[in-house]
């Protein structure tokens, strides 16, 4: 089993950015030009959902594995900037070079990052310098519902994963707003676990795995969350059914 690297973004509304385009020096919160933002998404896409090119990471959070170990973490610590953050994961992915894997990489993670390198001119490593289609293995949702969005959650627990709470992108705006870095971090951390959970079991049913290695691979994680040892991952544990196929 090669070095397998699980990623979730979480964003916001770039409100700098707003700021420039709409052109409305001081004149404007955050708060505002984030709801002008969000009026002009609900009259042209039906949604609060913001363009690719309007969002802004705010938290990064990995699950790196292969055959030894498995660790579990958002890059960076309170007060780093985005660019800090986006450097850690480049850097993570030059170090490993691992298999990359994302829950919507296709249309989300991989284009935001893409946006956010070019508006910061940040060099990408080499795995992200092509397409979002032809990063392998980075849309996981697609490759398990080609034909319709699948929830993250709904699948976790169907295979007996602990799945978790969603959090829309106007709870995640809400905790950043209030500095809750934590608690969106958080939210990926587990967003990440369970989209690694679910790519194992997916590698196994294609046959690239055996059920020795898939068996493997979750009691590292389980060991590596084991040592997080924090109320909210315990809970998050005794969600498990069970470790083993």
């Amino acid at each position: 089993m090669s070095s397998t690297l699980v990623f979730t973004l979480a964003t916001v509304p770039d409100t700098a950015g707003l700021r420039t385009l709409y052109a409305t020096g001081d004149s404007a919160t955050p708060v505002q030009l984030a709801e002008i933002a969000h009026l002009q998404s609900r009259q042209t896409g039906g949604n609060d959902a913001l363009p690719n090119h309007l969002q802004r990471i705010a938290a990064i959070s990995c699950v790196l594995y292969d055959h030894h170990v498995a660790r579990i973490w958002s890059l960076g610590k309170a007060g780093d900037s985005e660019v800090q953050r986006i450097r850690a994961l480049f850097e993570t992915i030059r170090q490993h070079k691992p298999d990359l894997v994302a829950w919507d990489g296709n249309a989300f993670e991989i284009p935001v990052l893409h946006c956010r390198a070019l508006i910061h001119a940040l060099p990408l490593p080499k795995a992200l310098c092509m397409d979002a289609t032809a990063v392998s293995g980075v849309n996981l949702m697609q490759s398990l519902a080609p034909n319709a969005a699948a929830s993250l959650d709904a699948l976790a627990r169907l295979c007996g994963f602990p799945g978790q709470t969603e959090l829309d992108s106007n709870a995640v705006w809400a905790a950043f707003q209030a500095d809750q870095l934590a608690d969106i971090q958080q939210h990926c951390e587990t967003s990440a676990v369970n989209t690694g959970l679910l790519h194992l079991r997916r590698q196994y049913i294609r046959g690239d795995i055996s059920a020795a290695d898939y068996n493997a691979a979750c009691k590292r994680i389980h060991a590596a969350l084991n040592h997080l040892d924090t109320p909210y991952w315990r809970a998050f544990m005794a969600r498990w059914s069970s470790i083993e196929i």
